[in-house]
């Protein structure tokens, strides 16, 4: 190779927000994890097909590789049905290929008495629809509000809020109050279609009283909808511990206008 690149991340993200349409000429999936207790973490589904193939130009070669049995046949499904992809041998996949050069995963499989299972397709004419346009990044969203309670009574009121909506849901996993700062922090998990993000959310007590919900600039984090939907989800849970919690002002936007 003449230049290579290394991008650390998930391929469904990597190809939903990096990748161009028409980009690739050849695609190889090497022995992914078969998730064997959470199958829908796959990397190999009917939506990866379906934004691999979005990425990928007429005939190009997409190669996949496992040991795993079960998901194997979970592959087969996915490749037996894609409108996209046609195999280029006789038969859906083999279980020997001598040519391809081995890596030392697949060589402890083999030497373990595994079967592995290889898939050599490509794309073929069949037109699919772009509908994986990379996420716009909005204004770093806040809201202002107004509310009788405490920065300690908030935290001692924490239940891990849960939301869902849209495609968007939000985890609120911790939250941790400063002994030096008016301010709350809040560990959170945040999936949306393109991409999952793990980032803090701040409360912070301003001056005049009244506290400001924010994100804070802790790994990078992309203001995404995903992260307007979970400031707003924080906003939620904020205005239901109290009747006279009242919203003085907010950016949010978390739809496509």
């Amino acid at each position: 190779f003449h230049h290579v690149q290394l991008i650390q991340g998930s391929a469904h993200t990597v190809l939903w927000t990096g990748c161009a349409p028409a980009i690739f000429d050849e695609v190889y999936v090497n022995f992914p994890d078969p998730w064997p207790k959470h199958p829908q973490r796959r990397v190999i589904n009917d939506t990866f097909l379906h934004l691999l193939a979005s990425r990928m130009g007429e005939n190009g070669r997409l190669a996949i590789a496992t040991d795993h049995a079960d998901y194997a046949a979970w592959i087969t499904d996915c490749l037996e049905r894609t409108p996209y992809f046609t195999s280029r041998l006789p038969t859906t996949f083999v279980t020997e290929d001598n040519e391809r050069l081995r890596t030392k995963y697949e060589q402890f499989a083999i030497a373990d008495g595994r079967t592995c299972h290889y898939y050599h397709w490509q794309r073929n004419k069949t037109a699919v629809a772009n509908l994986f346009h990379p996420p716009k990044e909005r204004p770093m969203p806040h809201t202002i509000l107004r509310t009788p309670l405490t920065l300690s009574e908030i935290s001692g009121r924490f239940n891990k809020p849960y939301a869902s909506e849209g495609g968007y849901t939000v985890r609120l996993i911790e939250i941790f109050q400063s002994p030096h700062y008016p301010a709350l922090l809040i560990d959170t998990y945040i999936s949306e279609p393109a991409l999952n993000q793990h980032v803090a959310l701040s409360i912070h007590q301003r001056d005049d009283g009244t506290m400001i919900v924010g994100l804070r600039e802790i790994g990078f984090p992309r203001p995404t909808n995903g992260v307007h939907f979970a400031i707003h989800a924080v906003t939620q849970w904020l205005l239901g511990l109290h009747s006279d919690t009242v919203l003085v002002k907010s950016n949010l936007n978390f739809d496509d206008t």
